[in-house]
């Protein structure tokens, strides 16, 4: 099993708890606008998390080197 924090990311074959793990997958729950739900590693439930919100636009030429320079505005 991989995890990234406290979440499962990926689940080998190899892992003994393979068949309950893929168990709980095929039953996530739907996600309703704006959060996904994340399987928790340590109790194998899911867990709903808020998605933060896509970034409107990407930083300019200047603000990438005002941030390469360490130059707050």
């Amino acid at each position: 099993m991989i995890t990234d924090g406290a979440y499962i990311v990926a689940v080998s074959e190899a892992d003994a708890s393979y068949a309950n793990i893929i168990g709980v997958i095929n039953r996530k729950p739907e996600d309703p606008d704006g959060y996904c739900y994340r399987l928790r590693a340590d109790t194998l439930e899911w867990e709903l998390v808020e998605i933060p919100p896509a970034q409107d636009t990407d930083p300019t030429a200047e603000e990438i080197l005002n941030i390469i320079m360490g130059v707050s505005e």
